[in-house]
């Protein structure tokens, strides 16, 4: 933060001195002063402004507001904001001028320094049939070829994240937080024709269905006409938005739930001063059930549980729950019916060991965390305390890969008077982590 006159000045300039701006062939990088990083691609850059804030008695705040997919915020002060700038200044009408009124003016507010306009990447089709429509929700989207005549390839919703590999892509990358970025495109889907649409690499399972594809959606160069364009294309494809749908004048976000799958449409308005610019966001979203990633040949085979080598400690916790999104980890599994059994009446949370098969899991009614006991490496308890809600605490399972899963959410503090025993009888050291509030 860039202040003037007044006593802070010395020790908030030297703050902010740590963070860190990077411009590389096609991405701006920051490290903000508390060591977070984030990127924005430039390809994806819309609008840059500088925004100046009054602060206390005279104190002046000045910085660059980089909006893309979505918001960067730049302090003037940052390490390397003279490259990032003289990279700018080469951009086609980047306005110098209003740069340099920006570091002298004292008068609150922003000033635009350069806008470019959105392109064109997403097309409305004519007259889609339902038919066409009804088989797209069912089968898949359509990946089409550069090549006229060639053929088109249907991506199914069921195509894993190891099939896409074989699937040529327009680009690959990393983000800041090491997340691979995958772009597949050009495609047809739902009555539209878009450029890419890009979907992330997990960092836990690859042998699930891909969760979610989407797309920074342009269909004109009309900021906001961007969504209702699609908005009508959607609700005449689609029908009537399903309940949770909203309108704001900050930002607008419609879902269609149709065939285990959500399709979204959000656009985010840059700020209430600035209604003119914003950003479309689609997206398709699976949620459908996939039970053959819920189980294995060890808990099938746990219909009732083994006569020996076996045992347990139940809980009668209030609302309980455990991980129970299979791509989140690849030791999710439905609860086996022996466990689902052994939890008596009030009994809602059991840990158990089964020595004879090394397995070791956290098990409710409906979900498990189900794992060797030589891949488990510790718990970690992490209580949020009462704030604006009532708090809550959550069990966390470590793996030796260094891969978290929850084990266990329930009520804040409920975890505490317990953790030497669960630590004892599964052979795990725990770590209580500095408690957080729920804001």
């Amino acid at each position: 933060m860039t202040f003037f006159r007044t006593r802070e000045v010395p020790q908030l300039e030297q703050r902010e001195r740590l963070a860190r701006v990077g411009i590389g062939s096609d991405f701006i990088s920051l490290t903000n002063a508390a060591g977070m990083l984030e990127t924005l691609v430039l390809r994806e850059i819309r609008t840059v402004r500088a925004s100046i804030l009054r602060y206390g008695k005279g104190g002046i705040y000045r910085y660059l507001e980089i909006h893309a997919v979505r918001r960067l915020t730049v302090p003037f002060f940052a390490q390397g904001f003279a490259k990032l700038l003289a990279v700018m200044e080469q951009w086609p009408d980047f306005d110098t001028r209003a740069l340099a009124e920006a570091r002298i003016t004292e008068n609150r507010g922003q000033i635009r320094l350069w806008m470019r306009e959105p392109a064109i990447n997403t097309h409305i089709l004519p007259a889609v049939p339902g038919a066409v429509l009804s088989e797209e929700l069912q089968s898949g989207w359509v990946l089409l070829s550069h090549d006229q005549g060639a053929s088109e390839r249907v991506v199914p919703w069921e195509m894993t994240y190891e099939q896409v590999s074989s699937v040529p892509t327009v680009l690959s990358r990393q983000n800041e937080f090491g997340a691979r970025v995958l772009e597949l495109g050009p495609v047809r889907i739902l009555g539209l024709r878009m450029d890419a649409l890009r979907m992330y690499w997990p960092k836990s399972r690859i042998d699930v269905p891909v969760e979610e594809w989407s797309c920074y959606a342009v269909v004109s160069q009309g900021w906001d006409q961007n969504y209702w364009n699609l908005k009508s294309h959607l609700d005449q494809a689609l029908g009537e938005a399903s309940p949770g749908s909203y309108e704001r004048t900050d930002q607008n976000s419609l879902r269609w739930e149709r065939d285990g799958l959500v399709v979204g449409l959000v656009y985010w308005y840059d700020t209430a001063s600035h209604p003119e610019s914003g950003y479309c966001w689609f997206s398709v979203t699976n949620r459908r059930e996939y039970p053959a990633c819920l189980n294995d040949a060890y808990t099938t085979s746990l219909r009732s549980l083994p006569a020996r080598g076996w045992a347990s400690r139940v809980y009668a916790l209030k609302d309980v729950l455990v991980e129970g999104n299979f791509r989140k980890s690849p030791w999710v599994r439905s609860t086996p019916q022996g466990i689902r059994d052994a939890l008596i009446e009030g009994a809602t949370w059991a840990v158990w060991r089964d020595e004879e098969s090394g397995m070791v899991g956290f098990s409710t009614s409906t979900f498990s965390v189900i794992l060797p006991q030589e891949r488990a490496s510790r718990l970690l308890l992490q209580n949020v305390g009462p704030g604006r809600g009532t708090g809550w605490a959550e069990l966390m399972l470590e793996d030796t890969l260094g891969r978290s899963v929850k084990v266990g959410e329930t009520s804040y503090g409920a975890f505490d008077s317990m953790m030497e025993e669960l630590s004892t009888f599964m052979a795990l050291p725990f770590l209580v982590q500095p408690e957080t509030q729920d804001y």
